[in-house]
């Protein structure tokens, strides 16, 4: 905000600048939107949820007392079963507490994990095409492009978005970067001098081209607004088909769920018959 408001861009670069601050709050509008599309799937586990403490509290018990009456000996998808409703209704309290203290634990762990990008440093390229990593590097490219069009220094551009990114693993690399370009600045040979590259390894080869495809060896700020739009979309692509696959997701659990409590409700009954006979 404090570049935006200091600069006085010509004619064309305002266009750009519109374009950018554009793009910015359609993405906001897209995340509105795509928050919109988690109800169905809450709708469909909520469902589930009351299905199960219903059953856990009107069904299940009549099956319960009618095979202790018959004294006979359960299988283990059985006792599964019953285990789960005494969990939900005589050990309610027990298993609220439970699953609040494991959240207390997993949530803190998950943003620890996250905040150092343990993943990206344990498996490298392995995860380097997630979706994650994907907005993190439309992010940062599509910042140092507008950066770098406000004539901002390529080592402080760098800085600014991989902060931008906010992904510690790329930021990690955009500072390594800065630094590298801030040392070859002194090298003799004055095509060479301020040459960006990537000491850590970790930026993708595109960006890494990118930021010496322009004239003398200058970033090309061109390419790297393709590459953010082109990371952005590969994004978004992969979002709203992960969204559009829960409802199915969530109804083909719902009857895995539904079958299994009814196959292991009715298998001591088939044992039985079978003895019977």
């Amino acid at each position: 905000l404090p570049l935006l408001s200091s600069y006085e861009p010509p004619a064309p670069a305002s266009h750009r600048m519109q374009m950018w601050l554009r793009s910015i709050f359609e993405d906001q509008q897209r995340r509105i939107q795509l928050s919109g599309r988690w109800s169905y799937p809450l709708l469909l586990v909520a469902i589930g949820l009351a299905l199960l403490i219903g059953w856990c509290t009107f069904i299940l018990p009549i099956f319960r007392a009618m095979y202790d009456d018959f004294g006979l000996r359960l299988p283990a998808p059985t006792l599964l079963v019953f285990w789960v409703s005494d969990q939900l209704t005589i050990y309610a309290l027990r298993t609220l507490l439970c699953i609040v203290a494991g959240c207390a634990v997993i949530v803190p762990l998950v943003r620890w994990w996250r905040s150092r990008a343990l993943t990206n440093r344990i498996f490298g390229r392995f995860v380097a095409g997630t979706t994650g990593n994907l907005r993190a590097m439309s992010r940062m490219t599509g910042t140092l492009a507008e950066l770098l069009g406000l004539q901002l220094p390529l080592a402080s551009a760098l800085g600014y978005a991989g902060q931008a990114s906010g992904h510690r693993y790329f930021a990690d690399a955009a500072k390594r970067a800065a630094e590298s370009a801030v040392a070859n600045s002194t090298v003799a040979n004055p095509a060479e001098a301020g040459a960006p590259v990537d000491p850590t390894g970790r930026l993708p080869q595109s960006v890494v081209y990118a930021l010496r495809a322009g004239k003398e060896g200058q970033p090309n700020i061109a390419v790297l607004r393709e590459l953010a739009m082109i990371y952005g979309q590969i994004a978004q692509t992969r979002q709203n088909r992960s969204l559009g696959n829960l409802p199915v997701i969530g109804v083909v659990l719902s009857g895995w769920f539904v079958g299994f409590v009814v196959v292991s409700l009715f298998m001591p009954l088939v044992s039985m018959i079978t003895a019977l006979a």
